[in-house]
């Protein structure tokens, strides 16, 4: 069945057609805090300051729904019968408990997406740490071939030195052994 086009007034305000102006307006600023719930529930920061006063809230509220309600049966009016009343009760119990659900689930949707953040810091910061890592090893390799080539050039300094050392040793003898036949050459021309 399709909703009917016009609005029942009445019905939306949940009072009586034999309702007072004031029991109108009473019912009309209810809803208006609806309203303002709405948009205190829907904003992150206002709802996170609500939620932490919520408690203290709520137990006001309870107390004074029982007053009201001690007070209308004291006096044996209201714009209510008794059923009405306990299924205007009952809405709102079923409508706090389903902003506890909602709260419930925003605060569980809060603390994951928290935990994903903290896992996602934590690999970012595994990950820079792993390239610190590489790093390191990257500098320990090149200055391990830096060495190993200071060494090679040491080593090929050395072994020059001593093929000059060894060059200037077979020089001597050479000049030496020269020297040696000449003064030979020269004693047997003296002798001779």
């Amino acid at each position: 069945m399709q909703e009917p086009a016009d609005l029942d007034c009445y019905r939306v305000l949940r009072v009586r057609q034999e309702a007072t102006v004031n029991d109108i307006k009473k019912a009309f600023r209810k809803l208006a805090l609806i309203r303002d719930a709405h948009d205190t529930l829907c904003n992150v920061t206002r709802r996170y300051c609500f939620d932490i006063r919520y408690e203290r809230i709520r137990a006001g509220w309870d107390k004074y729904e029982a007053a009201q309600r001690d007070q209308q049966k004291a006096q044996g009016e209201g714009d209510f019968t008794r059923k009405d009343a306990r299924e205007g009760e009952a809405q709102e119990r079923a409508a706090r408990e389903s902003g506890e659900r909602k709260m419930a689930e925003e605060r569980a949707n809060r603390e994951k997406e928290a935990r994903r953040k903290a896992a996602r810091e934590r690999e970012g910061l595994a990950e820079r740490r792993s390239q610190q890592a590489a790093k390191r090893a990257r500098e320990a390799q090149e200055q391990a071939a830096r060495e190993r080539l200071a060494q090679q050039l040491r080593a090929e300094q050395a072994a020059q030195k001593a093929k000059k050392a060894e060059e200037a040793f077979q020089m001597e003898e050479a000049i030496r052994q020269a020297l040696a036949d000449m003064e030979e050459r020269l004693l047997k021309s003296y002798l001779a």
